[in-house]
């Protein structure tokens, strides 16, 4: 039999419209000049406007495809396909079938238990017999004829307890196909996308084929290897560029520049920044208003955030994706570096500046900027399609009804190659449910509608707390549970095979869904990046603000003035068997005032069961009198407790932590004492009551922060 729809099934083939732009002479398009360019970062800088379309397969329901359409806000993503063919006495559930000269670029899916031993299976150009037929997950776990990471799973997310498999699956192999390619599965499916792109009619086209993949294997490894997870280990003083521009202090007045007058193409950048600060807050700050602005040809071409352009939003470090990393070093400055191919023709400017609301040159010391540029080559395009990146912030995002969020507006002609997402959420419950909403050239047939914000950026069942890799980062999440998302989240993908031309425009849009247990409005921006020809493109409604405006934390996860957050101490000592997490105590009861939203929670086995904490004192020199207090946190199953400072007995006898609700317990004055070696040691016991009346009381105790102040003696 053959793979040909019957008249009743073929309205559910997937057909992408043709590029509007026809030649005769397209260059042969092959399996091997496909894997050139999936590392070729210059590949995006010199293809030419219609070449291609991009085309975005998913499970997502087929009925909310316009927003005129009851289910387009519906969360109805799952398990959709195109139809069952009964192929060789079996069924198979087909995911997508496409009419070439095209590729499909990319596969993805969010791994679970039903699907662990699905077979998948690729047929190309009508054969009988697929050319690709393989355990599903083995083969995206690169265990079969595509190493990894070309093929590879990423780290799972927080809401994954009930999934063994618990992450996300991705292939990149590039699979060209001159006529048709069907994609199905033997059972069926669950979250999935396919990518792929779709040239003009005209293109020569060599198809995969199975003996391609044997004879290319040694390509794919060196592909494999030169994929593997970017260094986020900070280098060496001495891998650094050597022509620095001279380090100085940034203000508003005297940004740091760099510029050249004649063609070349730059191959790295390199902020630095000495003595970056620590404290998350003034971190976060600074990578918000600290700038990077990028002028090639006379054009405006890069305008966002160094925090976010260079993936961590405002988040803390380290991350890392093929293009970029941020890392901290030893000393405390702050390495920031991308690795993004920026030709010029004419001449450009590259400028690090600050937008703090005030000059925020005060939490930060010394920055300095390093540009790696080329000459010009024979095979760089004699008019290269510039590299652009344009931030775009949407503040007090609806905590109360599902919306479509615009993060990106860009009129012309480009290739759109990756964003970076920032969410700034009041609440530990799980943001991502909205779906992303591309429209490109107003064309219904390059429309693409995904499966939700993760799946979006290539993770699955949430965002892991950590994440490097080729295409996808998420810059660490300050919650160390792992099921909570207050605060600041950043996650990354960049876009190489499977990225989307446009040559009219293109608007991104992120469906909104807050969770109904929302209070409060949350904080949405985007970082887009584009290449596109000089004066081809431009965006629209982009955010270039001369002044930033704060991004303040939840009030529940702010830190309180001169607190020593209990979480950073170091625990020295404790009873045996007695058990301690850390816990965020502000995502778990956020209508609480909380100094840095993380606690230390206690589990004695018994009365008697001690902990030992050690406090620092900064910089109070030994035998400064100081005065320790403790805010311990009450709750229903708490109980009694004791503290001694340096060993002895200090503050109240006996300390009830009993509330009938979860609260801090502020100000326990522990009394004067001397700082020995710079630090104080603190013992927290568990007690008895002392009372039958008490007797039923828990022994669980949690502590906040401590609070050192010298006295005068």
């Amino acid at each position: 039999m053959t793979l040909a729809a019957s008249p009743a099934e073929s309205s559910a083939r997937f057909h992408p419209q043709q590029p509007d732009v026809a030649s005769s002479a397209s260059p042969r398009v092959t399996f091997s000049s496909l894997l050139n360019d999936f590392l070729d970062p210059m590949r995006p800088s010199r293809e030419s406007a219609g070449a291609w379309n991009a085309w975005l397969a998913t499970s997502r329901n087929p009925k909310a495809f316009e927003p005129s359409d009851p289910a387009w806000f519906t969360n109805d993503d799952r398990g959709h396909f195109l139809r069952i063919d009964s192929i060789n006495g079996r069924d198979e559930w087909v995911l997508c079938d496409v009419d070439g000269p095209g590729a499909v670029t990319r596969i993805w899916t969010a791994m679970e238990a039903t699907l662990a031993n699905a077979v998948v299976r690729i047929y190309i150009d009508g054969a009988m017999e697929p050319t690709i037929e393989a355990p599903f997950y083995d083969w995206l776990r690169g265990r079969g004829n595509v190493p990894s990471p070309i093929a590879t799973t990423l780290a799972p997310g927080g809401l994954a307890a009930n999934v063994p498999t618990g992450s996300a699956a991705v292939s990149y192999l590039p699979i060209p196909f001159a006529k048709r390619c069907v994609v199905t599965l033997d059972r069926v499916p669950g979250y999935w996308q396919i990518t792929g792109r779709r040239y003009r009619e005209a293109t020569p086209m060599d198809s995969l084929t199975r003996e391609m993949l044997t004879k290319q294997r040694p390509e794919l490894e060196r592909i494999a290897r030169e994929m593997l997870c970017p260094s986020v280990v900070p280098p060496s003083a001495e891998a650094l560029p050597p022509n620095r521009v001279r380090a100085s202090i940034l203000t508003r007045e005297a940004p740091i520049s760099w510029e050249r007058d004649t063609p070349g193409v730059i191959e790295r950048v390199v902020v630095e920044i000495q003595k970056a600060p620590s404290e998350r807050e003034a971190l976060a700050e600074m990578l918000r208003s600290t700038w990077l602005e990028c002028d090639f040809d006379d054009k405006s071409c890069v305008r966002a955030p160094i925090g976010h352009f260079f993936g961590l939003g405002e988040c803390a470090p380290p991350v890392g994706d093929r293009m970029r990393t941020a890392v901290r070093r030893e000393d405390g400055s702050l390495l920031l570096e991308c690795r993004f191919a920026m030709p010029f023709t004419q001449g450009a400017q590259i400028r690090v500046t600050d937008r703090g609301a005030v000059s925020v040159s005060a939490v930060r010391g010394v920055v300095s900027l390093a540009v790696v540029v080329r000459d010009r080559l024979e095979s760089d395009p004699s008019t290269p399609r510039l590299f652009h990146a344009m931030f775009r912030e949407v503040r007090d995002v609806s905590n109360r009804s599902i919306c479509d969020l615009a993060i990106a507006r860009i009129e012309g002609e480009g290739e759109w190659i990756g964003t970076t997402l920032a969410i700034l959420s009041p609440h530990a419950y799980w943001f991502g449910e909205g779906d992303e909403k591309v429209f490109v050239d107003d064309d219904p047939m390059q429309r693409q509608l995904g499966t939700g914000t993760e799946d979006f950026i290539g993770c699955a069942w949430g965002f892991p707390r950590v994440l490097s890799s080729d295409a996808v980062s998420v810059a660490p999440r300050p919650s160390m549970h792992r099921t909570s998302y207050e605060g600041r989240t950043t996650a990354s993908r960049l876009r190489f095979l499977d990225g989307v031309p446009f040559t009219k425009r293109m608007d991104i849009d992120l469906e909104w869904v807050p969770p109904a247990s929302f209070d409060r409005p949350a904080v949405v921006a985007a970082t887009t990046f584009w290449y596109a020809e000089r004066g081809r493109s431009r965006p629209v409604d982009f955010d270039d603000p001369p002044t930033m405006l704060a991004n303040a934390l939840p009030e529940s996860m702010r830190k309180i003035a001169g607190a020593i957050e209990a979480e950073s101490c170091a625990i020295t000592g404790r009873a045996e068997g007695i058990e301690f997490e850390l816990q965020d105590i502000g995502s778990l009861f956020p209508d609480a005032a909380w100094s840095g939203g993380r606690s230390i929670f206690v589990r004695p086995r018994a009365v008697g069961d001690w902990i030992r904490i050690e406090v620092p004192c900064g910089e109070i020199s030994d035998g400064t009198p100081v005065r320790v207090a403790v805010r311990a946190i009450g709750a229903p199953d708490y109980g009694f407790v004791r503290f001694r400072v340096d060993g002895r007995e200090a503050g109240p006898n006996v300390v009830d932590l009993r509330r009938d609700l979860v609260a801090p317990v502020p100000n326990i004055d522990l009394g004067v004492h001397e700082v020995r070696r710079g630090r104080c040691t603190i013992d927290i016991e568990a007690m008895k009551p002392a009372d039958k009346v008490t007797a039923r009381a828990g022994i669980f105790f949690g502590i906040d922060a401590f609070f050192i102040t010298p006295v005068a003696k």
